[in-house]
């Protein structure tokens, strides 16, 4: 994709219209990256533009433009670096930016870096999609927990997002509690469909996280809402 298909994705038909009447843009040319850098000019003044990432054809990933940015995976709450492979928080330093550098700016992206060669033929680094951010994780009985795999699964299981996971603890172990509203149409006063609805969420639940998760579903428009959206968590265990 061409930096005039993409600007035209981003920012839309209109606004990228009105935007090129003021801005006068130069490809800069790079053997690698053909369309990875521009040269723009605003007001007389020209400035170097390069994006951080690129998804090549393979669509094995974003490759990282190394000659850039040096990226890493760090522990969330320590900051220690770990091994590529590892799930982690993305950090990114800027290794040419001269007015304003980044030092491990913290992304908050949940990812995993992926240093083997792609099919595509680049060996630049490739970052998975996000699976979730580090300020909504939680750790249960030692295990890393995201909101966002939760609901990965409720969805998958044609449930609605509107949920609610409560954590706490008893007899020092970590209870780990998900509340799911059921549509009007899974709705039923059968006891016996709604277990089996709640053990088959169980299943598929464990399956994900790696942990059990005692499954409630409740009747839609149950879990109590602020400005039109549910309270994903609530952590009862006093941690902090």
């Amino acid at each position: 994709m061409d930096i005039e298909s993409l600007m035209r994705k981003l920012l839309g038909d209109t606004v990228w219209t009105n935007l090129k009447s003021d801005l006068n843009i130069e490809y800069k040319p790079s053997k690698f990256l053909p369309a990875m850098s521009i040269r723009v000019r605003i007001d007389g003044c020209r400035k170097d533009v390069v994006c951080l990432s690129y998804e090549c054809s393979a669509q094995g990933g974003m490759h990282i433009n190394e000659d850039h940015f040096i990226a890493e995976i760090i522990d969330p709450n320590t900051g220690e670096v770990l091994p590529d492979g590892e799930k982690g928080e993305l950090v990114f330093t800027s290794i040419t930016k001269e007015a304003f550098p980044l030092l491990r700016y913290r992304t908050r992206d949940i990812c995993v870096l992926n240093r083997e060669k792609c099919s595509c033929g680049r060996t630049h680094v490739r970052m998975s999609k996000p699976m979730g951010r580090s300020d909504d994780m939680l750790i249960v009985k030692g295990v890393n927990v995201f909101p966002s795999q939760i609901e990965t699964v409720l969805l998958n299981k044609g449930y609605p997002a509107n949920y609610q996971i409560v954590v706490s603890r008893e007899k020092n172990s970590d209870k780990l509690e998900v509340q799911v509203e059921m549509t009007p149409e899974m709705f039923s006063d059968s006891i016996r469909e709604i277990a089996a609805r709640e053990k088959e969420l169980i299943e598929a639940l464990k399956s994900m996280l790696g942990i059990y998760a005692v499954v409630k579903l409740v009747a839609p428009k149950t879990i109590a809402r602020s400005e039109g959206k549910a309270k994903r968590v609530i952590d009862n265990r006093n941690l902090y």
